[in-house]
């Protein structure tokens, strides 16, 4: 998911997030598995283990490098779960 990968996390941490969050092995994530990716990223960013119990904290919301010069629209919205 070339998306998480503007989260600046490393691959390794990324294909874990993404294990975790396609649990069905689908190769694509729903609406669940990118809730549960989000929370996942934001718990990682915040220096937590990668782990389903890692959903059950409370975390900021998850932070994405954006192009310069352009303004993503998940950026935006990530900045307005803050």
């Amino acid at each position: 998911a070339q998306f998480l990968k503007k989260s600046g996390l490393s691959d390794s941490t990324l294909g874990k997030i993404w294990d975790l969050a396609d649990s069905d092995r689908k190769g694509y994530l729903d609406k669940r598995g990118f809730f549960i990716a989000l929370r996942l990223v934001a718990s990682a960013q915040g220096g937590n283990d990668i782990s389903l119990n890692s959903l059950n904290q409370s975390v900021t919301a998850p932070k994405f490098v954006s192009p310069p010069g352009r303004h993503s629209k998940y950026v935006e919205e990530a900045a307005l779960l803050r």
